[in-house]
């Protein structure tokens, strides 16, 4: 910066899922692996809420730790 030359470059903070999938079978497990990208898109370390949007077809622990339950659909975030 030289005076009050300002530059406001920062970015919404995001977490992305590294390693998505599209299924994964019943009898079988799957860790999912995430990035957190701050204001300033650097990367930190935080501890992230997983949930399911039905929790019937699939869990997800606090991990990230996905354990299907029934066939179905639902969503991870």
């Amino acid at each position: 910066c030289i005076g009050n030359d300002i530059i406001m470059d920062e970015i919404d903070p995001v977490i992305r899922i590294t390693n998505p999938i599209d299924s994964v079978g019943l009898n079988s497990i799957y860790q999912f692996e995430f990035m957190y990208l701050n204001n300033i898109g650097k990367e930190e370390i935080v501890s992230p809420e997983w949930t399911s949007s039905d929790n019937i077809v699939a869990s997800v622990d606090q991990n990230g730790l996905l354990q299907p339950l029934a066939i179905g659909t639902t969503d991870i975030r």
